[in-house]
């Protein structure tokens, strides 16, 4: 048999012990609540900034990414308002409408639409009926005959797919030699016109309407 003394250390090591596993216990505890609550206040902060952007004047591109990934996130897991609340704001509503769009990517295969007659050639203009896409981009094969014009609304960006020896841009009344893989921005009020044989893509922000060719 242990002395009494013996038994009493043991006895005192074994409550050390018991404590000490405790107190570690309660510090995984706690830190485990501080956890949750730091990630509850982070999500309620994270939808409020979403909230703000979305009330804000600022353009819906302009968005942290990381807040809009937060409500897409939210969108897709049908966290969210189902339907659009009739209190958000017109901002707010076009985002869900936007990010709402499923599948959220679009297919155009150019050699099904038809050719256009336009003033710089024959054009094949997609995206035109897609709301969600804020521009239409064009396959436009410019001819000999291209007129010179302009658009008051339009910004038009040509990217040239192909052209001839010695082709070029007319902007402005200057003339702008060009080569396949060039790029260029042309601004409402810019009278443009692609002068020789070449295959074009343009994109046409906002989408392009013919009632805003100009040609005075």
């Amino acid at each position: 048999m242990h002395s009494p003394q013996i038994t009493y250390l043991v006895s005192q090591r074994m409550c050390v012990e018991f404590a000490a596993t405790m107190s570690f216990i309660t510090v995984i505890s706690r830190a485990r609540k501080a956890r949750i609550r730091w990630t509850s206040v982070h999500a309620i902060s994270a939808k409020k900034k979403a909230k703000n952007f979305l009330d804000s004047d600022s353009p819906i591109d302009s968005g942290h990414p990381r807040i809009v990934t937060h409500w897409m996130d939210c969108l897709d897991s049908r966290k969210l308002f189902s339907p659009i609340p009739s209190k958000a704001s017109p901002k707010a509503k076009r985002f869900f409408q936007l990010a709402a769009v499923k599948p959220r990517y679009e297919i155009v295969n150019y050699a099904t639409l038809p050719g256009i007659a336009c003033p710089c050639g024959t054009a094949r203009r997609g995206l035109m009926e897609v709301d969600s896409v804020p521009y239409s981009l064009h396959v436009t094969q410019i001819e000999a005959t291209a007129k010179s014009h302009y658009h008051i609304r339009l910004t038009e960006t040509y990217f040239i797919l192909e052209c001839d020896e010695g082709s070029s841009l007319e902007l402005d009344g200057e003339f702008v030699p060009v080569k396949p893989n060039m790029a260029f921005v042309i601004h409402p009020g810019t009278r443009h016109r692609a002068v020789g044989n070449m295959k074009l893509l343009i994109v046409a922000s906002p989408k392009f309407d013919p009632s805003d060719e100009w040609f005075d």
